[in-house]
């Protein structure tokens, strides 16, 4: 049997953390640990640049902002022969 090619995935995980106001406003965010994979890491900085509001937390929550720590999982996918 030949292949010309095997699709192979990778999983890749980028570790984030993100600070949002009571407001639902993101103050700051960073990467913690990158995966290594460098369009799969500037994948997620740009994801992270573009989101600015998330919905404003509960009216019972009393903290001025609260941090998150986010791992996205993601596939990447390379070709080898």
């Amino acid at each position: 049997m030949r292949h010309s090619a095997l699709a192979k995935s990778l999983i890749a995980i980028v570790s984030v953390i993100v600070t949002v106001a009571r407001s639902g406003r993101v103050l700051n965010w960073e990467v913690r640990r990158p995966s290594g994979n460098s369009a799969i890491d500037r994948s997620v900085r740009e994801t992270l640049q573009k989101v600015l509001q998330f919905e404003p937390f509960p009216a019972s929550f009393r903290d001025a902002q609260r941090t998150f720590n986010i791992d996205f999982n993601l596939k990447a996918k390379r070709n080898t022969g």
